[in-house]
């Protein structure tokens, strides 16, 4: 048993998503910090009001992605009020004069007005944030801003304050259960909470008067949509976890299947289920060539953790990276975020055998470099190759990606020639980070080709888990 297993950090966060009814309804789920969160969900979307107008498809900002009728976007703004009547300016809505959008446009770009996105254009509808066109001391608006600019010119009709769609779930210690509130009347989506604590299911917290669909999303968005089986309005309560393999923070009961995690979770019908919550759990205890030195019984995380990103569970790229690599390194670089729906990636060592005195307390590149030369580096990735052999046995991806530097090692041990690396006598097209742009199109052919690796079951009774521990192929 393992209570308050730690994630890296852009987890530790409430997130939000949208999801698909066997009717075509739209429901907005918002988890809450330590889930469950589908795996591949993006975790940058903190609260529901951040999708309400296709955000979630456009980097946070507004687009064309979601068409909402004139009757959801009412439903959502409710009643607007005079330019008088406006306190603050953070992302506010304006109803603009159609006939000066042209110019509201040119001062809006050219002043300290972030611009958000057109809600819609037909009823001239603009999402903006005017907060430093106003002094921080009383909110007043600064002479001669962008702000001031469009009030003084009449542009601004009305405002309206954006949606916030608050919510929260409090235990109940008198009837020993959650109470879930709302503080907001009425969305044109179905809306979902996960509470804080994920020993309880998620809750419908809104029936929409008129529910967006499905058809109102562009295509190209419609496989990002987590489908949920069934119809919100006889889904009270659901647990997303039964359906879709999910991140699970602060679980108490976590057992183990060969390489993948399960997590114990309640489930609408009152029982308890074993579900998949990460993928890929590469034990790297059987490789660690200082484990006797060190007296250790297990891993204990105490080593200085590399990067990983396992939330594909049918991956057909690998990515290689060296033992400093970090998620900035990641996420900054997107010709590999677009990838990533396709993509783990890896160190090719799991942890840098050096113990610190807190867990989970990583030395930064420059302290790595100071403390393990090139030299020592290699021979420690020689005595724990396994590790990555047995990986790429196991997954056997259609195409490894590997940063330049991380090559310079493990060639030490798998020689690479031709595009190719073998392992376990199998051959396995590779190519270096520095030639991604070069072989693109054969890099994407190959992660196109089906999946070559093993399928794991997204979940499991309690019984089922027990005859697996009974077997030996579970332990906790």
């Amino acid at each position: 048993m393992k209570t308050d297993k730690e994630y890296p950090a852009t987890h530790s966060m409430s997130t939000s998503w949208y999801m698909v009814d066997d009717e075509g309804n739209i429901a907005i789920m918002q988890f809450d910090d330590n889930g469950p969160i589908p795996l591949g969900v993006h975790q940058d979307c903190n609260f529901a009001n951040n999708l309400i107008f296709g955000e979630g498809f456009h980097n946070g900002k507004i687009d064309d992605s979601i068409q909402l009728t004139k009757e959801q976007i009412e439903e959502l703004l409710g009643k607007p009020h005079s330019v008088s009547e406006q306190d603050a300016w953070f992302e506010v809505v304006v109803k603009i004069d159609k006939s000066q959008k042209e110019r509201f446009l040119n001062i809006v770009n050219n002043s300290k007005i972030e611009y958000e996105g057109c809600i819609s254009e037909e009823l001239g509808l603009y999402k903006i944030d005017a907060w430093n066109c106003t002094k921080s001391n009383d909110n007043s608006i600064i002479k001669g801003s962008g702000l001031d600019q469009i009030i003084k010119a009449g542009i601004i009709e009305y405002v309206y304050d954006y949606p916030e769609l608050n919510m929260d779930a409090n235990y109940n210690p008198t009837e020993g259960k959650m109470d879930f509130v709302k503080d907001f009347n009425q969305a044109p989506y179905y809306i979902y909470l996960q509470p804080y604590w994920p020993d309880t299911v998620q809750k419908r917290m809104n029936i929409p008067s008129h529910p967006v669909k499905i058809s109102q999303i562009k295509k190209i968005y419609h496989d990002k949509i987590l489908k949920i089986p069934g119809k919100f309005k006889e889904l009270e309560d659901l647990q997303i976890a039964r359906w879709f393999p999910s991140v699970v923070l602060s679980c108490k009961n976590i057992m183990h299947v060969e390489n993948n995690e399960y997590a114990l979770l309640p489930m609408v019908d009152g029982k308890d289920r074993w579900v998949l919550t990460d993928s890929w759990v590469f034990d790297f205890y059987d490789f660690c060539p200082i484990k006797s030195d060190n007296g250790c019984k297990k891993c204990d995380f105490k080593c200085t953790l590399t990067f990983s990103k396992t939330d594909v569970l049918e991956p057909t790229i690998l990515f290689i990276v060296p033992i400093t690599f970090e998620y900035t390194d990641f996420w900054n670089d997107e010709e590999l975020c677009a990838l990533e729906d396709k993509m783990i990636a890896l160190s090719y060592i799991p942890n840098v055998p050096t113990k610190n005195n807190c867990k989970h307390m990583p030395m930064d590149k420059e302290e790595i470099k100071a403390k393990i030369k090139y030299k020592a580096l290699c021979e420690l990735f020689k005595k724990s190759s396994g590790w990555l052999e047995n990986i790429i046995s196991t997954l056997r991806p259609n195409v490894i990606i590997i940063e330049d530097s991380a090559c310079c090692v493990v060639q030490t041990v798998f020689p690479i020639s031709q595009h190719c690396i073998e392992i376990n006598k199998n051959l396995y097209p590779i190519y270096r980070r520095s030639e991604l742009d070069t072989h693109k199109e054969e890099i994407i052919r190959l992660s196109k080709k089906p999946y070559q690796g093993p399928v794991s079951p997204y979940s499991y009774s309690i019984e089922e888990m027990e005859e697996l521990k009974k077997q030996g192929k579970a332990h906790d």
